[in-house]
């Protein structure tokens, strides 16, 4: 249903004005302790006599820690009832520095959950009040409830204790014309914390306000707690100081401040240091290895090498980079500061290989490093290079060291499709990412344990969850190889991804160069890649789902549609599949000619309804030479008649069987779907001389007599008695 928000116009209305606590619960998620309790001292109260007081503790936990502020009707409604349709939801908050993440989460009449963001990610890091508000997503069904508003932290290095406050807390409905936010600041020089090797560094900042505008007059920049001159560009935002006089070595220590022309100041203000340093370079460049890691095992014959060559001083001479592989030298390419190179002659299963790189500054230092990895036991090759199936699939599991005791809906619904895909005729699984909860030993341990249970050779995309807490591919690496790599199977190029950190540029920006240069050199006529975060969240006809999926770049996405689009253009006769998963759904869209499919529903809680994509399935994947097909395999638990039987019919009479089938859920929310697109099923009768019935279920009444018409899909069937009488 769609709404017209301005029918309902109004002025904002209070979900929660914290004066009694009598409907507010807490609840906690990988935290040593979340309490949350009345605060009457007047520095934190907002609006009236108190606000609410939450209060945790994340240090020393590992994953994603959570601390849930829970807002209840009644104890029998765990759920807050908004009026109407909003258009945001704000909320005045007393933050600290722990740089975390404020977020929400919205139900709706159907059950759909919706994930909202009061902050980004990390941008939970003012001291003092500040209203901040969600945006509603459009297309939810009423009433809309909130369900909780809650502090989040997803980094193991960033995990400490504090206290927050919160204080009027509202539903808007309208543009009503009130600035309560001051002026934000953003893209500070030198970046904080750098170290610069110019005595006279250029010091600036962005300085925005979205709604009455940045008051020039209250513009303050201090250099060591000096007042300096600066310049403003009011079209840019762009707020420079160029000392006059060179800076000595050391830290310095900037504050820029700002209000808007409503009086509201920036929370928080522009506060970093930087360290200058003009002593001469005599420290070489370092080498930071990307792929592959010491010691570990790649699982391509191809492998990508690559390394980061790092020097902030006087800079990488790459004129003077040499690179060999077991004593031969290479040609590389570089972006940045990555350098990379694929090897282009096969590389012999189960032998270790040394990569060497030689590297000197502009200084003239020079550094040398070395360092061996093995190519491990490899996919293999189909039967028939050119006519083989592979099953793709992606979310499920999600183990940790619990997992040999505790099952998860997630874990008990892979082990189900597992032992479904076993009986495939696929002879090589795509797993699209999100494989364990978080990056432990002890998950990855049990992931590639479980991974066994498919009975096939995979190849497997890293995902969030395999760099959550740490953001490190060691792990993986350890246990699962290269992130980044392409592997020739059969007739088509399998070229897997790293897009775990949100997309391609975040996680290994060199991706970008390689990638183009592993499509240029492609020969065959299938290119399949997979990665873990899709492009975008948008439906196949632009609907926007606002869950927080996909690369969140629309420049990103754009950049690879183009990248992949202008591929295909130029190779029209090639079939170019990206198969991805993070978001929990089943969908195919296609873009400039390119095929995308998430395919995410491995037991994970589905994202969206289940009338939109969000259910349990696998996809079979069938090459035949130059044509590329595939199946959608729901996780059926049974198949019913939902219009009842027998079906009684006179000769001649035509209609359409309806047959629906549910799901295996396990613990997760139940799912009943009708049989039919995008599912593969196959429809038959027992005497179609009878009744005869095609691929859709429509049925035609023959000859008088008895037969049963079934059903197959999901590894289910559903068999209903047709009665045909005479006219």
């Amino acid at each position: 249903m769609t709404i017209d928000r301005t029918a309902a116009a109004k002025s904002p209305v209070s979900i929660e004005d914290f004066e009694q606590l009598e409907r507010i619960g807490v609840r906690s998620v990988q935290a040593n302790q979340v309490s949350i309790d009345s605060e009457r001292r007047s520095d934190y109260v907002r609006f009236g006599s108190q606000s609410l007081r939450l209060e945790y503790d994340f240090t020393g936990t590992i994953g994603t820690s959570c601390a849930y502020v829970l807002f209840h009707d009644s104890p029998e409604r765990p759920h807050r009832t908004l009026e109407g349709y909003p258009r945001r939801i704000g909320v005045w908050l007393y933050g600290n520095t722990g740089g975390h993440w404020l977020r929400g989460l919205l139900i709706d009449a159907d059950h759909e959950k919706k994930p909202i963001d009061f902050t980004a990610k990390g941008e939970l890091r003012w001291e003092g009040w500040k209203y901040v508000s969600a945006n509603v997503p459009e297309g939810l069904k009423q009433p809309i409830k909130l369900v909780h508003l809650y502090v989040v932290e997803t980094e193991n290095d960033n995990k400490d204790s504090g206290v927050c406050y919160m204080d009027g807390l509202v539903a808007e409905y309208e543009e009503v014309g009130e600035d309560w936010s001051g002026p934000e600041f953003s893209d500070m020089r030198p970046r904080p914390r750098q170290t610069v090797h110019n005595a006279e560094p250029i010091v600036s900042a962005i300085v925005r306000d979205s709604q009455s505008g940045v008051d020039e007059s209250t513009l303050l920049i201090t250099v060591d707690g000096i007042s300096v001159s600066f310049s403003y560009d009011a079209d840019s935002g762009r707020i420079v100081y160029t000392p006059v006089l060179p800076l000595n070595d050391g830290e310095h220590e900037v504050v820029i401040e700002a209000s808007d022309r409503a009086g509201n100041p920036a929370v928080p203000k522009a506060h970093w240091s930087f360290v200058i340093d003009t002593s001469p370079d005599r420290t070489p460049p370092v080498v930071r290895i990307i792929s592959p890691l010491p010691g570990t095992a790649v699982n391509t014959d191809h492998p990508r090498i690559a390394a980061a060559i790092e020097d902030d001083h006087a800079g990488v001479d790459f004129t003077q980079l040499r690179v060999w592989l077991d004593g031969q030298p290479q040609q590389v390419g570089h972006s940045g500061e990555t350098v990379f190179f694929t090897c282009r002659e096969k590389l012999t299963p189960l032998t270790e290989y040394q990569v060497r790189i030689v590297a000197a500054d502009n200084a003239g230092n020079r550094c040398e490093c070395s360092w061996s990895f093995r190519v491990g036991a490899l996919p293999g090759q189909p039967r028939i290079a050119d006519r083989f199936s592979m099953t793709v699939i992606g979310d499920g599991g999600y183990y940790t060291a619990s997992s040999r005791t505790q099952a998860t809906a997630a874990d008990l619904l892979l082990t189900e499709q597992m032992s479904r895909i076993r009986r495939e005729p696929s002879e090589l699984i795509g797993y699209t990412g999100d494989i364990v909860d978080n990056d432990t030993t002890a998950g990855y341990a049990e992931a590639i344990k479980r991974m066994s249970g498919f009975g096939k050779p995979y190849l497997l995309a890293i995902g969030n969850h395999e760099v959550s807490g740490t953001g490190s591919r060691r792990h993986f690496q350890d246990h699962f190889g290269d992130p980044t790599y392409a592997y020739v199977y059969g007739n088509t190029l399998m070229i897997v991804l790293d897009s775990a950190s949100g997309h391609l540029t975040r996680s290994d920006a060199s991706q970008w160069l390689w990638l183009e240069n592993e499509l240029r050199e492609a020969a065959l006529p299938n290119v399949f890649i997979f990665m873990h975060v899709p492009p975008d969240q948008l439906s196949p006809s632009g609907e926007d789902y606002n869950t927080r999926h996909g690369f969140m770049d629309k420049l990103e996405a754009q950049r690879f549609y183009d990248l992949l689009g202008s591929f295909k253009q130029g190779r029209p006769e090639t079939n170019v599949f990206v198969f991805s998963g993070d978001f929990h759904v089943y969908q195919h869209k296609l873009v400039q000619g390119v095929h995308y499919i998430i395919s995410g529903g491995g037991g994970k809680q589905a994202h969206i309804a289940p009338e939109k994509g969000g259910y349990y399935h696998y996809l079979n994947v069938h090459v035949e030479g130059a044509t590329v097909t595939w199946d959608v395999i729901p996780l059926l638990e049974s198949i019913d008649w939902p219009d009842g039987g027998p079906v009684k019919a006179r000769v001649g009479d035509r209609w359409k069987l309806n047959a629906a089938g549910t799901f295996l859920t396990s613990t997760n929310t139940p799912i009943t779907l009708p049989i039919g697109y995008p599912f593969k099923a196959e429809w038959s009768s027992e005497q179609a001389d009878l009744a005869a019935v095609d691929q859709e279920g429509n049925v035609t009444a023959l000859a008088v007599g008895e037969t049963f018409i079934t059903v197959k899909c999901g590894w289910r069937e559903g068999r209903i008695a047709i009665k045909v009488a005479v006219i």
